[in-house]
């Protein structure tokens, strides 16, 4: 009894196919699942797992010494492993030449193929060939390693192996036919290089078959399994030198035809290669635009035609003048290279941003009205405090005039009413520039300007617990920023019964950085049902107050593009949370 297994010299090609093509079935896998989804990537991967396990059979196949099993693996090849490799083909085209919609035919078709011929297979397992037992080859030498004798499958080709050949080569020749078509029809869109070893890799094992056919070669050669090591090395180099998966061209019918702004393709020679109907319809061109020279596609718009050819930016703003309608567009320019790095034109794409800019515009224009009208309302309140506190000033003296000459019941009222009046003038004053935009802030450090604002308005009767590191800074205006804190501090001691105990800390944002402050007391808080409107204008629950602190709060928050909520403190009264937009 001879030895179960053997090596033979094909062996070591049908693992190196086998390396390859699982090398590369990895490599679209893992790009397919981590970030490029499209079905040409999976679809290769199918292609290249048909060939390794194709191979992989083969390898099994030389390597066992049974009639039967040789046989019984032949025909596991013929009725799985080429009808994938061969739909496997069709699909790739198809994708490639951008005939997607025939894909799910394909695969439905593929399906039926591997179900009838594997049980046909099964009832006769010599349906394609008529096995002739087993010849003896060998020794050779190859590379100076000696392979002794080993036995292959004698098989002799059926009519219905010639059949399902030929078969296997319509299928193959339509799918070269698809691509030598496209190449033909979109020269301008295809790499050359990568075409190249797409053709080669798929006519390799055809070429193959047609050499076994003709009587050049043996059957028991193995040709056609063979012939794979040039498809693994042909694919090879399209995917890694020629770059498959970056550059398969779907151009026309997808990038180009399907976009809603204007797309131009321009060769080195100045000349329209191709555009889409949006591009055509803009430039009011002809049918017989392919081909011409680019002044002659612009013609309409000609005085516009040097500057977007001239222009050397990847991206750039231009506007055209189409009529009486000023159109405006970001025009990107990408050059088109071939396989190397030879320039053989260029990609415009003129994405209209015509909307974009009307709406920049009036955006722009409201924020000059709005500007004007707040620069007008603060001259109005210089004004008009002005004017108020001529007569405010003269009550006020004569009514210290007055002490200790009338009676005091009488001229107290007086005293404390010029001085809210006094005080709301001055509120007024502050809440006409609160809401002005921030144009120039600086960074400061957030504990020393509310000690400053401690200062200007510190009370006996009030306490203040600072928790803010030193080193903590926030980009602000130092002024309208003291003034927050002022309004809390003189909110809290007016509101609230003494004594009041006042803490500011900052808020914790993400990774341990601070993305704002806070503001509270020990006080007796805020009704919920006053929480919304405690920032209104003129809301106030002291008989004194103006009811204008935490609206010039707000205000000057908004300005600064930072938010202020109110919540309940931890000490039982009311907290201000200041939320700044960009971490301190």
């Amino acid at each position: 009894m001879g030895p179960v297994y053997q090596l033979t010299p094909s062996m070591l090609l049908f693992a190196l196919v086998f390396f390859i093509a699982a090398g590369l079935c990895i490599y679209a896998v893992v790009r397919y699942l981590r970030h490029d989804r499209r079905p040409v990537i999976l679809v290769f991967a199918v292609y290249m797992t048909a060939i390794g396990s194709w191979e992989l059979l083969n390898f099994l196949i030389d390597a066992v010494t049974a009639e039967q099993l040789k046989l019984l693996g032949k025909n596991i090849v013929n009725a799985v492993s080429v009808p994938v490799t061969i739909y496997a083909i069709i699909s790739f085209t198809f994708i490639y030449t951008d005939h997607k919609r025939w894909i799910r035919w394909v695969v439905l078709a593929c399906a039926v193929h591997i179900t009838c011929l594997s049980v046909a297979l099964f009832v006769a397992p010599e349906l394609l060939y008529e096995s002739n037992g087993l010849v003896t080859q060998g020794p050779f030498t190859v590379a100076g390693f000696v392979f002794e004798r080993f036995v292959v499958l004698d098989r002799t080709l059926k009519p219905a192996f010639l059949i399902y050949w030929l078969y296997t080569v319509l299928l193959e020749s339509t799918a070269i036919a698809l691509l030598v078509r496209y190449t033909l029809q979109n020269r301008q869109d295809v790499v050359r290089g990568q075409m190249s070893a797409v053709l080669v890799g798929i006519s390799a094992p055809l070429f193959a078959s047609a050499l076994l056919f003709a009587g050049v070669v043996p059957p028991a050669w193995n040709p056609t399994d063979l012939s794979y090591i040039v498809t693994a090395v042909a694919f090879t180099l399209a995917v890694f030198r020629y770059r498959l998966f970056r550059l398969i061209p779907v151009g026309r019918q997808q990038l180009v035809r399907i976009m809603g702004d204007p797309v131009i393709l321009i060769d080195d020679a100045n000349r329209v290669v191709d555009s889409n109907p949006t591009a055509r319809d803009l430039f009011g061109v002809g049918p017989n635009w392919q081909g011409i020279a680019a002044s002659d596609f612009f013609t309409p718009l000609l005085d516009d035609v040097n500057r977007i050819l001239d222009i050397t930016a990847a991206d750039t703003e231009i506007s055209i003048a189409i009529g009486d309608t000023i159109h405006h567009f970001s025009l990107n320019i990408s050059p088109i290279q071939n396989g190397g790095s030879v320039e053989t034109g260029q990609l415009i794409v003129m994405r209209n941003i015509t909307e974009q800019k009307d709406r920049q515009q009036k955006l722009e224009e409201t924020t000059q009205e709005l500007e004007l009208s707040n620069e007008k309302l603060s001259r109005f309140a210089g004004m008009v405090s002005h004017d108020l506190r001529n007569p405010l000033n003269v009550i006020s003296g004569r009514a210290e005039l007055l002490r200790g000459e009338a009676p005091t019941e009488h001229v107290e009222p007086i005293v404390r009413s010029t001085e809210r009046m006094d005080a709301m003038i001055e509120e007024l004053l502050t809440l006409s520039k609160a809401g002005k935009s921030v144009e120039k802030s600086e960074s400061i450090p957030l504990a020393g300007v509310a000690a400053d604002s401690w200062g200007a308005v510190e009370d006996d009767t009030v306490s203040l617990e600072l928790d803010i590191p030193e080193d903590v800074e926030v980009r602000a205006d130092a002024n309208r920023l003291q003034h927050i804190f002022e309004n809390f501090f003189r909110n809290a001691g007016e509101h609230n019964d003494s004594p009041v105990t006042i803490r500011v800390g900052t808020l914790q944002g993400g990774e341990e950085s601070i993305s704002g402050f806070f503001v509270e007391d020990d006080g007796i808080g805020i009704p919920e049902s006053d929480s919304t409107d405690i920032f209104e204008q003129g809301y106030t629950t002291h008989t004194d107050g103006t009811g204008f602190g935490l609206s010039i709060v707000e205000e000057i928050v908004t300005a600064h593009g930072w938010t202020v909520t109110v919540a309940e403190s931890d000490m039982g009264g009311v907290r201000f949370n200041i939320d700044m937009t960009d971490p301190v």
